[in-house]
């Protein structure tokens, strides 16, 4: 291995110990004047037997060390947990758990940063069955609907904390007309309504209403198959 090592050497390290090693690498960062750990490198060895986190930093000159965390949980638990209870942290993804049992199955289950989705097949002898036939059928209507709003401009005066995340209101969107097309089953237009005005929302109330009895006086009606 070459000293100083990059992540291409630790690639290399792990693959030659045979999943017996496997090594994350953090790295401190600033966000808002604030500091904080992410991870660096994260290792692809899953529940390797001996595991070793490392902290990357860099001094005066520009050229960078590895720090060997102690302590993993108490090190990104100041920035996680923000109760004063010990929080057990994965070492793929820094998730926190109230309990060891709770990241013992985590881990067991597959955590998704380094395994990607989780794949549950039935057990041997279960039958899956499917209830909601109704749901096979194509749906006979289907109503597309666009609004179209104005933005009006408002004043905010109200003092935020910035020391916690807040949205500053500075627009309205007042909505001035919409515009509504019922299509059915075999893609024809069955229905075109455009409605302008202030009040479009109580129009647009009364007119999808309209539309659902219109729809629904069809689907029930029965019809002569010989005509």
């Amino acid at each position: 291995m070459k000293y100083p090592c990059c992540n291409n050497d630790i690639d290399k390290f792990e693959d030659k110990n045979n999943g017996l090693i496997s090594i994350n690498i953090y790295q401190e960062f600033n966000y808002n004047g604030k500091a904080g750990i992410s991870v660096h490198r994260r290792t692809k060895v899953i529940n390797a037997k001996h595991h070793i986190s490392l902290l990357k930093i860099e001094d005066d000159n520009g050229k960078t060390h590895y720090v060997y965390i102690k302590d993993y949980d108490k090190l990104i638990g100041q920035q996680t947990n923000k109760t004063t209870n010990k929080l057990f942290h994965c070492r793929y993804c820094q998730h926190g758990f109230i309990r060891q049992d709770l990241l013992d199955n985590h881990v067991k289950r597959g955590c998704l940063s380094v395994e990607g989705q989780s794949v549950k097949l039935p057990d041997k002898g279960d039958v899956i069955g499917f209830l909601n036939e109704n749901r096979k059928f194509k749906c006979p209507y289907v109503v597309y609907g666009d609004f179209e709003c104005l933005t009006e401009k408002i004043e905010n005066n109200e003092q935020q904390n910035t020391d916690k995340s807040y949205t500053t209101k500075y627009q309205n969107h007042t909505p001035t007309g919409f515009q509504l097309t019922v299509v059915d089953s075999e893609r024809k237009i069955v229905d075109n309504i455009l409605y302008r005005g202030s009040d479009c929302m109580e129009a647009f109330c009364k007119i999808i209403g309209e539309i659902e009895k219109d729809i629904l006086n069809k689907l029930t009606k029965h019809w002569n198959v010989n005509n």
